[in-house]
């Protein structure tokens, strides 16, 4: 199975000397590798995965920023074709557009609102995201990954 090949590659990988940065991202590989490998996918979605994971082939190139341009690759593979995210994932984009509208509003209502505006922003975005994050864990479509702002 390439899942579990890929696994072991990954594995091997940390055992030689490596950075922090480079172990951080064959771990968050193999923790989203390990998830995909538990879940419960049919015949088809698996071979799905597979035929992904071999056109990313990941034992080419091991430098670190190739890795987490392929972990993000196959990130955006299992978003797309099976709906599933990242831990906190609506949080983080709710958030931010929480805070683009808030600093908008902020502005158009002057610049001593702003503050305010962002905050207020911020706060109901995170909100938001937290109930869509929720919906989703109980879905069963959240992956056991944070994201990808420590590996870039």
């Amino acid at each position: 199975m390439i899942i579990d090949n890929t696994i072991s590659f990954l594995k091997k990988l940390k055992t030689q000397n490596s950075s922090k940065k480079e172990l951080d991202t064959y771990n968050a590989f193999i923790r989203v590798l390990t998830d995909v490998k538990h879940r419960n996918f049919n015949s088809l979605e698996l071979n799905r995965i597979e035929q992904e994971l071999e056109l990313l082939d990941i034992e080419l190139n091991t430098e670190r920023k190739t890795l987490n341009k392929k972990l993000h690759q196959f990130f955006e593979f299992l978003k797309n074709e099976f709906s599933l995210i990242s831990k906190d994932y609506y949080k983080n984009n709710y958030m931010a557009l929480g805070m683009c509208f808030g600093s908008a509003a902020g502005i158009i209502l002057g610049v001593v609102s702003l503050p305010i505006g962002l905050v207020l922003g911020m706060v109901i975005g995170m909100y938001l995201g937290s109930e869509k994050d929720k919906k989703a864990k109980e879905e069963g479509r959240v992956l056991n990954f944070t994201s990808f702002e420590s590996m870039f």
